[in-house]
């Protein structure tokens, strides 16, 4: 099967806004670059395949601390549109999210929760797509927005895909977040989040010390088995993989060149 070669449309001078609604025919199978209505400082790269179809899938794509979210969707693109998925990747810039992966606290800070909450509302309209759970993925510190995005809203997000995650909380619903899941659901906290497929890649070097001795972040591994002793004791299914990737830098263009990248794509969208 032949698939059509993706473009880009994201130069400055090339910047497609919020006006053009409904999504032009002439912006399909282009990566292009988008604001808010509600809030122009707010961008966002929206990707669309040749054909959508009402079923079509939406994968969310969140870059790391290196903001690199050009790279990241122009990686994805080829995807997107092989498996004929609308592709959303958020720009959360360094002067508004500093640390985007934890809750906002303070009053004049625009928390990365909401503003993705804005984003696909957007998106919906513009493609005439109804609502649908997300297929999500992030890397670095994006992972673990992703994973408290997921944890909040689990309802909303039908897969996660984690690439080197820097802080994975203990699925413990009685500890407060970010240490724990506690605080982030407004039912079952943390429960209803074990049903979820979730795969994790983590370049995690071995424990020094058992995990209760000391206050630190757990590995990737023993946070994949603490999942499974809550799912256990909640009685609960759980589809959660952890896959170690052995001398990683942790980079995106490392995820790109040994292959996690690939491999999350087809967890998500297969």
């Amino acid at each position: 099967m032949t698939f059509r070669t993706p473009q880009r449309l994201i130069s400055p001078g090339g910047l497609s806004r919020f006006s053009n609604y409904p999504l032009q025919s002439h912006e399909r199978g282009t990566l292009i670059t988008r604001s808010l209505a509600s809030d122009p400082q707010q961008w966002y790269l929206l990707y669309t395949p040749h054909t959508l179809n009402e079923s079509a899938p939406v994968l969310v794509a969140v870059h790391g601390g290196a903001r690199d979210v050009v790279e990241l969707s122009t990686w994805f693109v080829h995807v997107a549109e092989a498996y004929g998925a609308v592709l959303v990747a958020p720009v959360f810039g360094l002067e508004r999210y500093r640390r985007f992966d934890r809750i906002a606290v303070g009053t004049g800070r625009v928390e990365a929760d909401t503003a993705l909450d804005a984003m696909l509302a957007q998106v919906w309209m513009l493609t005439s797509l109804a609502p649908r759970p997300l297929r999500l993925f992030g890397h670095g510190i994006g992972a673990d927005f992703a994973l408290r995005y997921a944890a909040a809203r689990p309802a909303r997000v039908s897969r996660l895909a984690l690439c080197h995650p820097r802080r994975l909380p203990l699925p413990d619903p009685a500890v407060p977040y970010p240490e724990g899941l506690g605080g982030l659901a407004t039912a079952e906290p943390g429960v209803a989040f074990l049903s979820m497929p979730i795969r994790v890649w983590s370049a995690d070097d071995p424990p020094a010390v058992p995990i209760a001795s000391v206050r630190r972040r757990p590995t990737a591994h023993e946070w994949s088995a603490a999942m499974h002793d809550l799912a256990h004791a909640c009685e609960r299914p759980i589809d959660i993989a952890c896959h170690g990737i052995v001398g990683s830098n942790r980079s995106l263009s490392a995820c790109a060149e040994d292959g996690t990248l690939s491999h999350a794509a087809y967890f998500l969208l297969s």
